[in-house]
Formats: C-alpha cells, sequence, structure tokens
C-alpha cells in the first residue's frame, strides 16, 4: 500500500491548479515543483527530457522511429498533435509525476498507469543516482513513451515500447538483436494504489556499469562489444567494458538481487551451462543461464558505485577472473576470494559523467555548465576543487572586441569579464540570441535608479557589477581592495593570490579583478594559481598581453609590437570560443607585481 505521503509534481508546463496550490515555480526551470522535490539533479534531467520530445517534431526519421516503437498501426493525427506541441515547448499533455518507494511500484525505477494518467518514480532509483541525471532522464522518456503509446495505439504495443522509444528519441542506436530482445519483454506489472488495483507498465533497467577485478585492476570485457568471449584483460574502459544490467528484483541494485548483464550490442553475457564452464556474451535473450545473483562482498543492503561484489550463476558457482585478471573469465567457483571479487562502478555516476564533460574537446554550453556544476556538488568536499579548477579551462573565452556597440567594445571590459564569470557559475544569458556582456550593459544603461553612472557610465563602477552579479542570484564579496605594493615584492602578490583568491576558486568561486593601467583601467578574470609555472591564468578580454617592462598593464601591447600592431584589432577577428587569444593566458609572478596593486576585485559565487 502506498502511503499518503508520495511526493508529486506535473510533467508539463502548463500545470492543473491543484498542483500549482502545493508546489513553486523553479525560476530556472520554469516547471512546478513540490516543495519536497527541490532536487537539481531531476529538474535537470526532466529539462534534458523536454529537450529530447522538442526535437522530435524536427526529425527527419519521426515515422521510421514511431513505427519501430509503437507497431505500424498507431493514430498519426494524435502522435503529430502531441510532437508539435512539444516543438512548440507546450508539454502540458503530459502525465503527472510521482516519486514513490520503490517496493510501492513492483520494484521498479519508473512506472506509468493509465488509469491515473500518472508516471511513477522510484524514490531509491533517484536517491541511487543523485550524480547521473542522464539514467534518470531515460527513465522519464521510457514512461512518457507507455503513455504516447496508451494515447495512440488502441491496445499496449508489442514488447518494452517505451524503452524503445526511449533510446531511440536520444539518439542510440538499437541492434537487430537488441530489438527482439526488447520486443519480447513483458513489461507490464499489476499496482496496488491506495487501495485501487491497475496495470503499469516499469522500467527495470540499471545505469552502465564497468567491473574491474580486485586483484589487479583489470576491466572486464565483453569481446567485440558482445558475441564472443568475455575477459578481465582490460587497462581503460571503453564501450565494450561497459554493461547494463537488467535488475529482475526492480529498484534499486542490492544484495541478493538476480539480474541480467548486457554488453554493448544488446548480447546478454551467460554463464555456459548454467555455470561450472566458460562466461560469454553472445546470445540473444535472457534465459536462467543469463540469470547472476549479485553478492555484496563488504556488507550488505544496497550496492553503490565503488562497492566489492561476487557474481554467482545459476547453478551456485562464482564467475572468476582468472589469474585475478589478465586472462579469460569462468563461472565455476565454489567460493568466493580475491579472484572472485569485482569493483562495481557506475559509469554514469558523478565522475564518469565529469571526466565525459571535462574531456570534451571544445568549451563547454552553458547547460553542460550547470550538469557540471550540479555533479561536483555530489562529490565530496576534498574532491571538488580539481573538478572546479578544470571547469575553469573549459568555459568559451569572452572577447571585448567583438561585441555589439564596436565604438565603446574598448571600454567594456567590466561587463564582458561579468558575463564570463556568471557562465562559470551557470548563469543562463536571458537573451541568448545576444552576446551575454551585450545584454548586461543594456540593463546596467536601462536602470539607473538600480546601477547609477555616477556621472560616468554605470560599467565602470564595482557596485554596479557587484550588485548585477547579486540580481541574477549569485553571491557576491562586494568590491575588495589589494593594497599598492612595490613591484618587486612578489612575496607579497603570491601571499595575497593565495590567502584571497586560490580558497575561493577551490570553492567553486570566480574572480574578476583589475589592473593597474595609467589609462582608462582593465578587469580580468582570473580563472587559476599555477604554482608550478610561477603566475596566474586569467582570461584577458581584450587580448593577448606581454611582458613589456613597464610597470602598468599596456593595454596595445601586443605580441612584443607596442602602439603598432594593436592586439585589440586582431583580438576582433577570434570569436569567443577556446581559440581566442586572450584565452587561459598565463601571468608570471614578475609581471603580476607589475600590474595588480592599488586595485579592486570581486569574488562571485
Amino acid at each position: 500500500m502506498v502511503s499518503a505521503s508520495a511526493v508529486s509534481l506535473n510533467l508539463g508546463n502548463n500545470n492543473s491548479g491543484d498542483v500549482a496550490e502545493k508546489s513553486s515555480v523553479d525560476s530556472l526551470t520554469g516547471q512546478v515543483l513540490s516543495n519536497e522535490l527541490a532536487n537539481p539533479i531531476v529538474e535537470l534531467a526532466l529539462q534534458s527530457a523536454y529537450g529530447y520530445l522538442k526535437g522530435l517534431a524536427t526529425d527527419a526519421d519521426f515515422i521510421n522511429k514511431m513505427n519501430l516503437a509503437f507497431g505500424n498501426n498507431w493514430n498519426g493525427e494524435v502522435a503529430s498533435k502531441l510532437v508539435q506541441e512539444f516543438g512548440g515547448g507546450n508539454f502540458s499533455a503530459l502525465p503527472g509525476i510521482e516519486i514513490l518507494p520503490s517496493a510501492a511500484i513492483n520494484g521498479a525505477n519508473g512506472a506509468f498507469a493509465s488509469l491515473t494518467n500518472t508516471v511513477y518514480l522510484s524514490e531509491e532509483f533517484i536517491a541511487q543516482n543523485a550524480g547521473n541525471p542522464g539514467a534518470i532522464t531515460s527513465v522519464v522518456l521510457e514512461e512518457i513513451g507507455h503513455y504516447i503509446d496508451s494515447k495512440i495505439n488502441t491496445s499496449d504495443a508489442a514488447g518494452d515500447e517505451g524503452d524503445i522509444f526511449a533510446r531511440l528519441v536520444q539518439g542510440q542506436t538499437i541492434s537487430a538483436d537488441e530489438l527482439l530482445g526488447l520486443k519480447a519483454e513483458d513489461d507490464s506489472a499489476v499496482l496496488k494504489l491506495n487501495g485501487q488495483v491497475f496495470w503499469i507498465e516499469q522500467s527495470t533497467t540499471i545505469p552502465q556499469v564497468t567491473f574491474k577485478t580486485f586483484e589487479k585492476n583489470k576491466y572486464v570485457v565483453a569481446e567485440g562489444g558482445g558475441g564472443s568471449t568475455v575477459n578481465a584483460n582490460r587497462d581503460v574502459a571503453g564501450p565494450w567494458e561497459n554493461f547494463t544490467l537488467i535488475d529482475l528484483n526492480g529498484g534499486s541494485l542490492n544484495n541478493g538481487d538476480v539480474v541480467n548483464i548486457r554488453s554493448q550490442n544488446g548480447s546478454y553475457v551467460v554463464a555456459e551451462g548454467s555455470g561450472g564452464g566458460v562466461v560469454n556474451a553472445n546470445r540473444r535473450a535472457a534465459g536462467p543461464w543469463e540469470e547472476f545473483q549479485v553478492i555484496k562482498v563488504n556488507g550488505s543492503g544496497q550496492i553503490r558505485s565503488g562497492d566489492s561484489l561476487a557474481l554467482r550463476a545459476k547453478n551456485g558457482q562464482y564467475v572468476v577472473a582468472e589469474g585475478g585478471g589478465g586472462a579469460n573469465v569462468n563461472a565455476n567457483r565454489n567460493a568466493i576470494g580475491p579472484w572472485e571479487k569485482f569493483i562495481i562502478n557506475f559509469s554514469q555516476g558523478p565522475d564518469g559523467r565529469l571526466s565525459q564533460l571535462a574531456n570534451k574537446p571544445s568549451s563547454l554550453t552553458i547547460d553542460e555548465i550547470r550538469e557540471y556544476r550540479q555533479l561536483v556538488v555530489q562529490l565530496p568536499q576534498s574532491d571538488r576543487s580539481r573538478w572546479y579548477d578544470t571547469l575553469q579551462y573549459k568555459v568559451p573565452y569572452f572577447n571585448q572586441r567583438d561585441n555589439e556597440y564596436r565604438a565603446v567594445a574598448d571600454y567594456m571590459c567590466n561587463v564582458t569579464t561579468l558575463a564570463s564569470c556568471l557562465t562559470y557559475l551557470g548563469v543562463k544569458n536571458p537573451q541568448p540570441n545576444r552576446q551575454f556582456e551585450d545584454v548586461l550593459d543594456n540593463i546596467l544603461q536601462a536602470n539607473p535608479s538600480t546601477y547609477p553612472n555616477y556621472g560616468g557610465n554605470a560599467r565602470y563602477w564595482w557596485d554596479n557589477l557587484s550588485k548585477l552579479a547579486t540580481n541574477f542570484g549569485v553571491g557576491s564579496s562586494g568590491k575588495q581592495y589589494m593594497p599598492g605594493f612595490s613591484s618587486t615584492d612578489l612575496a607579497f602578490f603570491k601571499n595575497f593570490a593565495k590567502n584571497n583568491w586560490e580558497s575561493a576558486l577551490n570553492e567553486g568561486k570566480t574572480i574578476m579583478a583589475g589592473v593597474y593601467t595609467t589609462n582608462p583601467g582593465h578587469i580580468v578574470k582570473v580563472i587559476d594559481i599555477d604554482w608550478n609555472r610561477g603566475g596566474i591564468i586569467v582570461d584577458d578580454p581584450y587580448g593577448k598581453a606581454l611582458d613589456s617592462g613597464f610597470n602598468d598593464y599596456q593595454r596595445f601591447n601586443y605580441s612584443g609590437s607596442l602602439n603598432t600592431t594593436s592586439r585589440g584589432s586582431v583580438n576582433t577577428q577570434q570569436g569567443q570560443d577556446e581559440s581566442g587569444i586572450g584565452n587561459d593566458n598565463f601571468w608570471s609572478w614578475s609581471y603580476c607585481a607589475e600590474v595588480f596593486g592599488d586595485t579592486w576585485y570581486l569574488k562571485l559565487g
């Protein structure tokens, strides 16, 4: 029986009045959420699901995907109306969503009931994937697929149409063997909710995982991605070393659960002969030989990323990495020893997804930056600083020289640096068709009562920049003063940077700092303290500075040519990307001692 304390919200953006009475509108996503569900990961997952659904409206392969998921007799008129609404950003037709204990929905990760027109999500599944919004997105899309099926088909489509729909709408490929298994799958169950018994369609797929041998740290691999043997001889995890778990007990993965293990191409892992022989990954469907019981070696209860476990075949014998790793995998041991232990890691947990984002060859989008920061806060405090440091280098470069108002671009280092800082903190540009710094400047100029110009220009005043940041929901230190010091006193600046800037950067904050110039002043973003090279790393919106020997920052000193080759002119040709010449510039301690001091700065975040 489900308790009355279930958390609920609505998937659509035009929510019913009774939901709105007990809910609030999230300022970032615009979705109505229960006050109890202030979970940024769930919000992020829902936002991602909407993005995939919106893309259906312009998908050239829409008809084929619908046929693959829902058969060939679905109602085109109803489907077209739904997809057109999705394309326009209207998701009001979608069912409500409730967060329930897994046991209340037959142990599933998610479920859809047409009788109540509600999607149910397991609270244990959400907790287990707090650092993995992509897994939650997939389950939400699967249940939306079940909802769509209920609207466009007179009877339930064959197999798990929701899973097929979720994969296709996310652009994933499904092999012929995997599709055969999905079409044969029974995704139905009976749910008793508030004394009423009704039919649901459910999801029990566990996000992708890797298995690493306990003894030699070798990854288990399905050779060829499936269709062949299973070994334990890889040093790094790639697609062939990732597996999908299907928890036959439903809900979160727990000690004693029975699972199917599916390789990248959809082939199931099998203990030949039900155990006693080799382990392969070459079955098109799952039967008793493809079932493994998960034994948590280092405790009981829920199994989490990093736990040690053993896998027991149907005949009771354990899976073994021969030699502790570096060779083949069998299922013929009667007890658990070092060779029978494996470390399970959820590949799309915080570290895994963060690594994917950090290794992206280009700078991150604002949505990726927001996702990145939400993942970092899921990590222990001691692990966060290195990820924040990496993020600094993944924020797009902001170039003041290509701003909308060219006549004043030379004097817009302030709002350009602020735009870069806000982007690092995950603040979205409210007018994405324009450059963020131009939008910020317009806000300052249009609101003199809030941002006074003091007889000059509103963008020139640190108090205005600080207030503008706080009005975007960002914490600010208020303007801070760096006292003047001798240009030969490198120790002063090192200590100042360490005590005032480095600690803030390690906490995920950002620094915009003024440098000393004879005229007219300049502001850069400090992104890192580089103790190995001896200096700091900055994003300079004007371009690349050169240590010229002058005791201040020379605006027109570019590539060693003072007042002849304007680095500002060159920078005009550089876009707001990683290739910008002012991006990630190194300033030595000696140069910093020349250009800092008797200047102001802000710590934001």
